[in-house]
């Protein structure tokens, strides 16, 4: 089927639509209504998923073996190893520094942390009717509670403080790891002892023997919040921070987002009634204005309610695709208006309901369904199920948003019309006098009851002709040295751009959705400022059956383990946790050899029972039971772990680089071998983005292409959208890296919204300039921009004013989410008004001169009836326009 047919069936099709709904005005406002009242009833059954498991991506390190891992290295809660948990299970923490910023290593402030521990070792929680303690929930070591060992300097911390003792860093001679986990900023002198350290943290462990009992902790937790946020002290200052405190922060996220959707829909409310009400006050539409964002509120509701009933899931970044909505979905209705207003006055209300919608249906119908298609295609390929979950909702909407804005908004236009038809005054509904004998009346009623006879039957073109600096503004483009200096424009935008790709970064942090003013942002900042030293332990297993009495793969596990510790990443073999290294150093300790002589410890039967029997039974060497999985026989080694620590370490992209750097490393081992550790999925995170982007942008980029290519009418209007997709997306990714903002999970879900955003104001222009009567390039530019300037001024602001309120940097992802949608909404506008018609103005007398008997545009010239898209059915000349 040819573009003209398609475009005169769908026309035809909305035509009869427009006619219809005027008639049956009723329906087509209480249908939606009823819709909206039916599906809301499912946000009720609101519940959103506050675990980690969406922001894991598929085929990740955690996601693939950390149930396999957990099996066969389970965690022990009555002899308790924190650096050997698979997962973050229940704990508490406080760092705990100075009030005036010095070092804590200070008498006093030892006293107030010797305190601290003390309560919170205190408090307890009714459960039940039953009183639980923190000894009773706390994971156990030895018979006893985890301690921080730490505190335990307090009682010579005298003799650090007059320079008589000096502890060193990171490890004292026993080679406890303690100070390295429990110390931060610490400055030391040549010979490794502590001068001063800014920082210390305490963790308090609490088990998960089983449901019930996690329940429990948790009240455990929230108490701890509680009590420590109240808690004052007078020469310390207490940051704190447990494992429920990413379901508080998410929630926190939540109610941040609602606080913000009131005053982001005021603006636009104020915005719309401002826009709507003119040219006076019979031919104004104020109320549509606010019955739209009525509409947009109604498909957000519709569109949750409908996917929360089939059970669908929620993470807390949907909190952002009412805003999104917002400012896609009230665009629509500035197309409507502006095909009703250039309609014929003096026909019927549904002959020109009929009209407009025919004229601008297809319009709605393109622009909807391409950000459609972006959200549904992101849905699709993406590895990230938060970012599929956020793609599905604002699919969904947008679908509420399509059918409200063709029924619900044509319906209520429809009322609005009657009222223009019978000469009420827009806003109250009264009736209207001339006011040529507006002298005689009073100053209310001249401004409420009178109104001009003054015909507006030609609105677009008398609105933009009384303003002297837009007809300049016109008349300035159609100038070769003006088009000269919007080429140059383009270029050196191009060229900006093309820099800022190169400033292209990934965000390698763990502060997702932190909220700028809560105590999670002050743990992090805390933690973040103090503690880059020696921060993980890192977990490698070998996931194979080896023979590990081979004196041959003892060397290969001993070359990989020095490789290891060899790494950038890793404190060489500061801390490393080598079971096999330390068996051999045991069976070969002099002490030991002679009792040994009667085993075959190259046998592996041999070594397996000394290992089982001897070796693991002596206290020292007791943890290393648990990084050893046998078969059931006990007669092979299955699966074993190597501990690592990571080392200094300050930026968080450099870790993220080491990290991927020991993966590619660990890789080349000929053993199957795992880099594990249970937060490390942030990173998992990263190394999908890169990929995500180009196949998420890849993909919409096309179907949103195809999808304009169906209905545009030629090879340069199809190139010329093509160009602008890329165009916009390039300069959304490139500017915005000099911003300051990074990729991240907020950044690509928003980018989606971007592509799909971006060919709607080109596809607007582009059908206006190939549907002009008009034989002049330089003519039809302006009658391109005349008819289409004003409204995608309109949508793109109102799309900024939606986000503005983020302004006030809530989070960090809401201020990401505020800046690419201002860049995007921007960058889209100054393409649709000024590059889009340049660059079609200047190929079009490319064209001209390359094929004198073809012309670019949508219909020929002997058509009765110039039709169009969207803003392209006005069929001016420009004489008229200037």
């Amino acid at each position: 089927m040819s573009y003209v047919n398609v475009y005169r069936f769908l026309s035809s099709k909305f035509n009869i639509l427009g006619r219809k709904i005027s008639r049956e005005v009723t329906w087509f406002i209480t249908v939606p209504l009823m819709t909206t009242v039916f599906l809301a009833t499912g946000i009720q059954r609101l519940n959103f998923d506050f675990t980690d498991d969406l922001y894991i991506p598929r085929g990740s390190v955690i996601n693939r073996y950390q149930l396999q891992l957990e099996k066969i290295f389970p965690a022990n809660y009555s002899d308790f190893e924190p650096s050997r948990l698979l997962q973050v299970g229940n704990y508490a923490s406080v760092i705990v520094l100075a009030a005036d910023g010095r070092s804590i290593f200070r008498q006093n402030i030892f006293n107030e942390i010797v305190q601290l521990d003390a309560k919170i070792r205190n408090i307890s929680v009714y459960v039940d009717e039953e009183l639980w303690h923190y000894r009773d929930l706390c994971s156990t070591e030895s018979g006893e509670c985890f301690e921080n060992k730490i505190t335990s300097i307090g009682d010579r911390i005298k003799l650090v403080e007059n320079g008589t003792l000096y502890p060193k860093y990171p490890s004292e001679r026993n080679k406890t790891i303690e100070n390295a986990l429990s110390l931060g900023g610490v400055n030391v002198d040549r010979n490794s002892n502590i001068v001063s350290a800014k920082a210390l943290r305490l963790i308090y462990f609490l088990s998960k023997k089983n449901k019930r009992h996690a329940l429990i902790a948790k009240a455990w937790e929230e108490k701890f919040i509680k009590t420590i946020g109240e808690t004052k002290f007078k020469n310390i200052k207490v940051e704190r921070d447990a494992s429920i405190s990413k379901e508080q922060l998410k929630k926190e996220n939540i109610f941040v987002g609602f606080k913000h959707i009131s005053p982001a829909s005021i603006l636009i409310c104020i915005f719309t009634i401002a826009t709507c009400s003119f040219p006076d006050l019979r031919k104004s539409k104020p109320w549509t204005g606010i019955l739209s964002l009525i509409a947009t509120v109604m498909s957000v509701v519709s569109g949750f309610g409908a996917l929360i009933y089939i059970g669908t899931a929620m993470s807390t970044i949907t909190i952002i695709v009412p805003f999104l909505i917002l400012g896609i979905g009230i665009d629509d209705t500035f197309i409507l208006l502006s095909a009703w207003r250039k309609t014929d006055t003096s026909k019927s209300v549904e002959w020109r309901m009929g009209e407009a919608l025919s004229e601008c249906g297809v319009s709605v119908t393109i622009t909807s369904f391409t950000n459609i298609a972006s959200f549904v295609v992101g849905a699709l390929i993406t590895s990230l199920p938060v970012h599929g979950v956020f793609c599905i909702y604002m699919a969904t909407c947008l679908v509420f948003d399509y059918v409200y804005q063709i029924t619900f908004i044509v319906a209520v236009m429809a009322l609005w019309g009657r009222a223009e038809e019978k000469n009420l005054n827009s806003f109250i509904f009264t009736p209207l006098d001339s006011n040529s004998d507006s002298e005689k009346k009073t100053c209310t009623r001249k401004y409420l009851c009178c109104v001009g006879k003054k015909d507006f039957s030609n609105l677009s073109a008398s609105l933009i002709s009384c303003n002297k600096y837009w007809k300049l503004l016109l008349q300035s483009m159609t100038n070769y040295k003006v088009l000269s200096v919007i080429i140059f424009s383009y270029l050196v935008y191009l060229s900006i751009a093309a820099w800022g790709f190169t400033q292209l970064s990934f965000r390698a942090t763990f502060n997702m959705g932190l909220l700028y003013n809560s105590y999670q942002y002050s743990y992090f900042k805390a933690y973040q400022d103090n503690f880059y030293q020696y921060q993980y332990r890192l977990q490698i297993f070998i996931m194979q059956e080896l023979d590990y009495a081979d004196p041959e793969i003892q060397t290969k596990i001993e070359n990989i383990t020095r490789s290891i510790e060899s790494d950038p990443l890793i404190s060489g073999s500061l801390f490393t946790e080598s079971w096999l290294r330390t068996y051999l150093e045991f069976i070969n300790h002099r002490n030991v050899v002679p009792v040994l002589r009667s085993f075959n410890l190259t046998d592996s039967k041999d070594f397996l029972l000394i290992l089982r029997k001897f070796f693991f039974s002596r206290p020292a060497a007791r943890r290393f039971g648990k990084d050893v999985v046998f078969d059931r026989n006990y007669t092979k080694i299955v699966a074993s772990r190597f501990l690592f620590q990571t080392n200094i370490t300050r930026n968080g992209n450099q870790f993220y680089d080491r990290v991927k750097n020991l993966r590619k490393t660990l890789e080349k081992s000929e053993y199957r071998t795992i880099l594990y550790h249970p937060l490390f999925y942030y990173f998992d995170i990263l190394d999908v983005i890169p990929v995500t982007v180009v196949q998420t942008l890849t993909s919409i980029s096309v179907v949103v292409f195809v999808t304009s290519a169906i209905f545009l009418s030629d090879v340069l209007s199809i190139l010329c959208v093509l160009s602008t997709i890329l165009s916009v997306m390039f300069g959304v990714i490139g500017y915005m890296s000099l911003w300051d903002v990074s990729f991240g999970i907020m950044s690509i879900s928003i980018l989606v919204m971007v592509c799909g955003f971006s060919v709607d104001y080109a596809a607007h222009v582009v059908c206006a300039y190939g549907s002009s009567k008009e034989t002049d390039p330089k003519k039809r530019l302006i009658t391109a921009v005349s008819l289409t300037g004003m409204p995608i001024l309109q949508s793109s602001i109102t799309t900024i004013l939606v986000v503005i309120v983020f302004v006030t940097r809530p989070s960090l992802e809401f201020f990401v989410c505020m800046k690419i949608i201002v860049l995007a909404s921007l960058i889209s506008a100054i393409h649709g008004i000024v590059f889009v018609p340049t660059i079609m103005c200047l190929l079009n007398c490319i064209w001209d001169h390359l094929f004198p008997n073809k012309r670019i545009g949508i219909y020929n010239l002997n058509m009765e009836k110039s039709s169009n898209i969207g803003f392209c059915n006005a069929t001016f000349k420009s004489s008229e326009i200037i």
